[in-house]
């Protein structure tokens, strides 16, 4: 989220608070000067404001701080160990849901799979659960809860239109089964936007303007777009749906009716059932060693030198290049994010990437774009996650100053 410059008015008080707290989530130690100057506000302004936040708690201050030009300040942070959030990723085969504070410090995470076939309303339950468990040991300092699902994710109705290779998740209202179950709020968005957000404000290419797109190449294809702070996400909530964009028109047909959809070709999921159907031609790979082999044992084959690795990765990079080159001509964007499973692939797989974007876009677009790995320890979508979280309490103060 872009930090706007704020407004001396009675009536702009609670955005001016919001300012604040976003200033402070993003620093470690902070002045009253350093605030006034980055929002615009007058000085008195913001230590009414900072006065307020330290008799509610949630602002503390800690010392004398060095401040610019010489001169010494009293520093001041977050509180926010005492303001937490549940972060929640819906995969396709796969959960995560993990507890972070308000300026997304992962404090514990827990991961669990789906079964094959496994009914959509048991698979909800068990993330539900888990929450629970989250919210009954931690009684009020959790005050909201951030959800990332996969696409094509209708927002308003609160429906995730297709799941590939997870059937039956159409019939099932993400909003009347999440927001109804929980005493605090919460809050569902696209995984791929909700990476993008976490990328926009914690990343490596950080950023205050311009068009960031997190390029998400895991269990599914997606591409989150983030303009000037906000997230893009057309009149449905499914802008940036191109893992169904069609590589092939003659190819294999996708769930979502299409032919030769990009998620059939470089999804991590396809690219280990690509593999294993072509492995038999391999009798010398690495691979015929592993019984159950992932993208991740594709990856270090390829380090090593083996053949059948080396061709699928290569493979991939190239699908993945046409689908971004397909997104630098629509979005123009000045950063594009690879994330998930498939930013595991190392050098050679950028490589392919880079080289197959060059190839199909017009020099003057590819010499200003970054293209990149997403540098995140943490699984970013559940990172983001907690940011769709943190965005939505630091934006409405009235959730987060209740307790």
């Amino acid at each position: 989220m872009e930090i706007k410059k704020g407004r001396n008015s009675d009536y702009l008080l609670q955005a001016n608070r919001s300012l604040v707290l976003q200033i402070l989530a993003r620093s470690n130690v902070c002045t009253r000067a350093r605030i006034a100057e980055e929002t615009g506000l007058k000085q008195a302004t913001i230590t009414n404001i900072i006065t307020e936040m330290i008799q509610l708690g949630v602002v503390r201050e800690v010392g004398i701080v060095e401040g610019r030009r010489g001169r010494r300040s009293i520093g001041i942070e977050l509180a926010a160990e005492k303001i937490q959030v549940i972060a929640v990723k819906l995969g396709h085969i796969s959960y995560s849901v993990g507890l972070f504070d308000l300026k997304g410090r992962m404090i514990s995470v827990k991961e669990g799979r789906f079964q094959s076939g496994e009914n959509p309303e048991v698979a909800l339950s068990k993330i539900k659960e888990e929450v629970w468990d989250l919210l009954n040991k931690d009684q009020g300092k959790i005050h909201g809860i951030g959800i990332a699902v996969p696409g094509p994710f209708l927002k308003k109705e609160g429906t995730i239109a297709l799941m590939t290779q997870f059937p039956g998740w159409g019939s099932l209202n993400l909003n009347e089964e999440f927001l109804k179950e929980f005493p605090v709020p919460v809050y569902i968005e696209h995984g791929a936007n909700a990476g993008a957000l976490a990328e926009w404000r914690y990343g490596k290419y950080r950023r205050n303007q311009g068009v960031l797109v997190n390029f998400l190449a895991g269990e599914g294809i997606g591409a989150g777009i983030v303009a000037d702070g906000q997230v893009f996400g057309g009149s449905r909530g499914i802008a940036g749906e191109v893992g169904h964009i069609s590589l092939d028109i003659h190819g294999e047909k996708c769930d979502c009716g299409n032919r030769g959809c990009m998620e059939l070709y470089c999804s991590a999921l396809s690219f280990v059932k690509n593999t294993r159907n072509i492995l038999p031609d391999y009798p010398e790979s690495c691979l015929n060693q592993i019984d159950h082999f992932t993208h991740l044992d594709i990856f270090k084959g390829a380090d090593k030198g083996d053949a059948l690795c080396i061709k699928m990765v290569k493979q991939a990079g190239f699908y993945i290049g046409c689908g971004i080159a397909a997104v630098v001509n629509i979005y123009d964007p000045d950063v594009i994010v690879i994330s998930d499973a498939m930013s595991k692939g190392g050098a050679l797989l950028l490589t392919e990437i880079k080289k197959t974007v060059k190839e199909r876009i017009l020099d003057v677009l590819y010499e200003k774009i970054i293209i990149d790995y997403t540098d995140f320890s943490v699984n970013q979508i559940l990172y983001g996650a907690a940011v769709v979280a943190i965005d939505q309490l630091l934006g409405d103060l009235k959730e987060l100053l209740q307790n």
